[in-house]
């Protein structure tokens, strides 16, 4: 697999003095492949990092959905209705909570999936043990149950 972190940190530094003049910007680059969760967690550890945070896949678009997620309590998880979100899994939600995950089905028509936008505590992954692992699969779950 191709790592594109090098056209990230290219970005970053041609925007130190232009949109990131008034940003304190930090970044990492795992040192193999973590999985979302295993690479949240690698970032915590490496940053000291305590209390809340936002976090947002790469390919993830809101507009007006981040102030909604800044300002809510931890943990929260941005959803968004599809017609068809089987590409995706989806999520199943009662009285505004998560209850359930369901992994990507070719048959799922539509619902709500993960947006990618989430506002978590970094405690949540106090005890990782170094090693990939999915935010989706690991930590989503257990938060949900």
């Amino acid at each position: 697999m191709y790592n594109q972190a090098d056209l990230i940190i290219e970005f970053i530094g041609k925007e130190r003095n232009g949109l990131f003049k008034s940003c304190e910007v930090n970044y990492l680059v795992e040192p193999q492949p973590m999985g979302m969760g295993g690479a949240i967690a690698f970032a915590i550890q490496q940053l000291k990092f305590q209390g809340a945070f936002l976090m947002t896949n790469a390919d993830t678009w809101l507009g007006s959905g981040m102030n909604a997620i800044a300002n809510s309590e931890s943990p929260t998880i941005a959803e968004v209705n599809l017609n068809e979100c089987g590409r995706y899994g989806s999520v199943q939600i009662n009285e505004g909570y998560i209850i359930l995950f369901k992994e990507k089905a070719a048959d799922s028509g539509d619902g709500w999936i993960n947006a990618g936008l989430s506002k978590f505590y970094a405690n949540i992954f106090d005890n990782w043990d170094g090693k990939p692992f999915s935010l989706e699969e690991v930590i989503l779950p257990s938060l949900a149950a």
